[in-house]
């Protein structure tokens, strides 16, 4: 997980050099989501959610605000990379890191369409999780 904020955000307010210049911008972030919260707070006191210019637990409506430039929020590497509305803020700075977990029943596992699907999704993951890591 990353910082991210729109160009027109960076363009409007300029680029966090570091953490500290974090407390002059605006943040996106949740609201009463306890393990959100405690994942933000817990990176310091730039993340505490009295901070936040818009809270949501809808992980959906915080990327929307920030594409529409209210604020910096966090988002996945890969998505936030692959979105041209997008641009990495604090690139070196890691949020949190997601395990994947890719599951099934162990009878299904057999089945040759589950088997060849799971294979490709954990192809995918982890190219992926290799590209972000670059």
């Amino acid at each position: 997980m990353g910082l991210y904020a729109s160009p027109d955000y960076i363009a409007q307010h300029g680029e966090p050099a570091n953490l500290d210049d974090l407390a002059q911008h605006s943040i996106v972030g949740p609201d009463r989501s306890r393990s959100d919260l405690a994942l933000a707070e817990a990176r310091g006191a730039m993340f505490s959610r009295h901070r936040y210019v818009l809270r949501s637990d809808s992980h959906p409506a915080q990327l929307a605000a920030v594409r529409a430039g209210i604020g910096i929020g966090v988002t996945q590497v890969p998505l936030g990379d692959s979105d041209p509305r997008l641009f990495r803020v604090l690139p070196d700075f890691t949020m949190a890191s997601l395990e994947t977990w890719i599951v099934t029943h162990e009878n299904l596992s057999r089945v040759p369409r589950v088997r060849a699907l799971f294979d490709a999704l954990v192809h995918e993951f982890t190219a992926m999780a290799h590209q972000s890591a670059v």
